[in-house]
């Protein structure tokens, strides 16, 4: 069987993708001219106008042909095995740059990802994985992760979150949450791998009272089940227990660089899953409109930097990948009113299994740290801004030890104090600080994300605060204290990558 190839633009692409919906998957040209138009032409047209997009079918997808064994080749109806893959550039690419090594480096520079056509109607967007560079609106900071893919019988690289489209009958918006978390992980840590749909049923078997396919979807224990089934320590948050807080904390799992899996419904009955996997850029306007989330005794106010009223960058089954919404109105990027009604009413969050100590816990365990502890020298009135996030050790000691603007001795104190494998880390700042660019902080406290036991601060592991350097030793359940002057340093900055231009 020979493989189609075809170098296009967008406009161009519309015609190669309608001859395959007729001829691959033998649909009515009326029919195909519809597909094209709700649904392939929408995903393509939040894509810029100028990029340069290959073609490739019939393609063998791992991910459908999963799909396609395990229920479609069961069907009266037939349905193809094949997808249709196409792959997007930067122009200036040719035909000739996949013949040999120099255009092979010119196609990694220009290469934005890719996304599969399947034959699934009428969602036939398939798997995908794009960089935010190929979207006209990308002014946001995202997770992010580096795949590999073999275009035209080349070994590239593709850069971007893991997305597809529920087919509504062996995926729906709950099976692809599971799935593009998985991809994500999978392909970033040794720890986790990627899964195929039919290991989701499978895993789901146990906690289902009903068969799998074709799916009604999953509840919000099933989902954190089925993490926790798949190795993480998963945590559910809901509105109901968390009230106020909820929020913020949603706000800081986001800011530590987690896809973060959020359920929404609203009162007509309509309940969905996507992910939450970063953030539009906190400008100015929106850190002086950030609420006071603690006043104490003597009116020191406590800003959580974790509430500021960003839009959210959300994975969503139902739309092209990076869509932004708000927190109290998430959906608003949906045309209709009942689904721009929903609003979330729970996350769930995939932790590394090891991390016993959680963000409600943790953000909490800070505050105590910084204002009853009384080492720090805050003088009444004070505004303290303050960014909560978990980090790995690895990559923060990076940071401290490249800090151009943290003085060596507290380098040297940083670097050299054992820690686990992930920390909490309370940046603290103030309005003028944060709004500098880059963003600088006057202190700092680092807790062990593996210590649950907050009695006799144990979980402190340096607090940096007003020329005080504080360390808490468990073993004699005492502080040591020594002063030491310094300025602002850089804020971190290495759980979310930006990709504005």
């Amino acid at each position: 069987m020979e493989i189609n190839i075809y170098l296009t633009d967008k406009v161009g692409s519309s015609s190669v993708v309608l001859d395959y919906l007729k001829e691959e998957c033998h649909y009515t040209q009326k029919y195909s001219e519809y597909l094209i138009k709700n649904n392939y032409e929408e995903f393509i047209s939040t894509l810029r106008n100028e990029l340069v997009l290959v073609i490739e079918y019939p393609y063998v997808d791992k991910f459908y042909r999963d799909c396609y064994y395990n229920y479609y080749s069961s069907k009266l109806e037939h349905y193809s095995r094949f997808s249709l893959r196409v792959s997007i550039f930067e122009p200036g690419i040719e035909n000739e740059d996949f013949e040999n090594e120099v255009g092979k480096a010119k196609l990694q520079s220009k290469f934005l990802g890719y996304f599969l056509i399947r034959p699934t109607h009428p969602q036939i967007i398939g798997r995908n994985v794009i960089s935010p560079l190929a979207f006209i609106n990308n002014n946001f900071k995202s997770c992010f992760v580096r795949t590999d893919v073999t275009i035209n019988s080349i070994k590239l690289i593709a850069e971007g979150f893991p997305h597809s489209s529920q087919d509504t009958e062996t995926i729906t918006c709950a099976e692809t949450t599971i799935w593009s978390c998985m991809e994500y992980f999978g392909n970033k840590y040794s720890d986790y791998q990627p899964i195929k749909p039919s290991k989701i049923i499978e895993l789901l078997k146990n906690h289902s009272f009903e068969r799998q396919i074709p799916s009604k979807g999953l509840n919000v224990r099933q989902i954190s089940a089925a993490l926790k089934d798949l190795g993480f320590g998963s945590i559910i948050y809901s509105l109901h227990v968390y009230g106020a807080q909820f929020e913020s904390l949603l706000g800081c799992y986001v800011e530590s660089g987690i896809p973060i899996i959020l359920a929404m419904q609203n009162s007509k009955n309509i309940n969905h899953a996507i992910l939450s996997i970063g953030r539009e850029e906190i400008t100015s306007d929106l850190i002086d409109k950030c609420p006071v989330s603690m006043i104490t005794k003597d009116k020191t106010e406590i800003i959580d930097l974790n509430s500021a009223k960003c839009r959210f960058v959300f994975i969503d089954d139902n739309h092209p990948p990076y869509q932004l919404g708000l927190y109290d109105s998430p959906c608003d990027y949906y045309k209709n009113a009942d689904w721009q009604a929903c609003k979330i009413t729970h996350f769930i969050v995939p932790l590394y299994p090891k991390i016993y100590l959680e963000a409600f816990r943790a953000k909490s365990f800070i505050n105590s740290v910084l204002l009853d502890t009384g080492y720090f020298n805050i003088a009444p009135a004070s505004k303290i801004h303050i960014r909560y996030f978990l980090a790995s050790s690895r990559s923060y000691k990076e940071h401290i030890a490249l800090n151009p603007t943290l003085n060596a001795k507290i380098k040297k104190i940083i670097t050299s104090t054992s820690m686990p494998k992930f920390i909490w880390v309370a940046e603290l700042t103030t309005a003028d600080l944060v709004k500098g660019n880059p963003s600088m902080a006057n202190g700092l406290i680092i807790v062990d994300a593996t210590e649950a036991n907050t009695t006799f601060m144990n979980p402190l592991i340096i607090g940096l605060y007003n020329d005080v350097l504080l360390t808490f030793a468990p073993k004699i359940r005492d502080f040591d204290k020594i002063t030491l002057p310094y300025e602002p340093f850089h804020m971190y900055s290495g759980n979310l990558k930006s990709f504005s231009p």
